[in-house]
């Protein structure tokens, strides 16, 4: 995953180069950071995102 930036403890910034992208390509990939990002905070949080529960 590239590199996000923790602005606070519950906000983060994901950088996404959009030179020469279109529309839909930036949306797509900003989706796909965002996604990878939830899963890594869940994880560092000990949150299982399948079913919302702890993981133990």
């Amino acid at each position: 995953m590239k590199e996000n930036i923790q602005v606070s403890e519950n906000m983060f910034v994901i950088p996404i180069d959009m030179d020469n992208k279109s529309v839909e390509e930036i949306a797509r990939v900003a989706a796909l950071r965002i996604n990878e990002a939830c899963e890594d905070i869940a994880k560092q949080r000990g949150i299982c995102l399948d079913n919302g529960k702890d993981i133990d």
